[in-house]
């Protein structure tokens, strides 16, 4: 009795930490795509720009600044 009951509890400390390492696989992911769609890029080139761009260093094609919310 005293085993099944040590097995019981194991896998519920394992089903836990599983949780716990699926809630920090999707932060990171919509940290990710979040942070991804706040970058700017060029509109003809496609290439990342800093904001404080205002011509792209790649291919010359003037770019408008982002308006920050």
């Amino acid at each position: 009795m005293m085993l099944s009951t040590s097995v019981g509890l194991w896998a519920l400390v394992l089903l836990f930490f599983c949780l716990i390492a699926l809630g920090a696989v999707l932060v990171l992911a919509v940290w990710a795509i979040v942070r991804r769609s706040r970058r700017q890029t060029c509109p003809a080139c496609g290439k990342p720009l800093q904001p404080q761009y205002t011509v792209c260093p790649y291919c010359g094609a003037p770019v408008k600044r982002r308006e920050e919310k």
